[in-house]
Parts: C-alpha cells; structure tokens; sequence
C-alpha cells in the first residue's frame, strides 16, 4: 500500500501524538478515552483527508485551467 509509507502517514501520526500529549501532560489524564479516541481519530484521518483534498485540487484545476478562483 502506498499510504503506510507516504510522508502523510508519518506526519498524521505524529501530530496525533503530539495532540495527545499535549493535553494529556498539563491535565494528567493519560487514560482519558476521549482524548485517546479524538487523537488516534486525528492522526488516521488526516492521511485520508490530505488526499481527498490534493485529488479535488486537482480535479478543479484541470477543469478550470486556474490555480488560484
């Protein structure tokens, strides 16, 4: 699969991490479910969206034939 090894992935993940962290260190709430569902959440969607955002560019601009609306 060509996303497990994209620069995405690894940035999503660490942001997802660095989300997590950064609430959980100043709270102590290590264990809180929702902030570990919120950021795992995060960190595998943000691949995904990155992609459906660059293919619709794309798209928009073959169509229109303009960068920038």
């Amino acid at each position: 699969m060509k996303i497990v090894h994209s620069i995405f992935l690894k940035i999503a993940l660490s942001m997802g991490l660095i989300m997590y962290f950064a609430y959980a260190v100043p709270t102590g709430k290590y264990a809180n479910l929702y902030l570990i569902g919120v950021s795992a959440f995060t960190a595998l969607f943000l691949p995904i969206f990155t992609l459906i955002s660059t293919y619709l560019e794309q798209k928009g601009f073959r169509l229109t034939g303009s960068m920038f609306p």
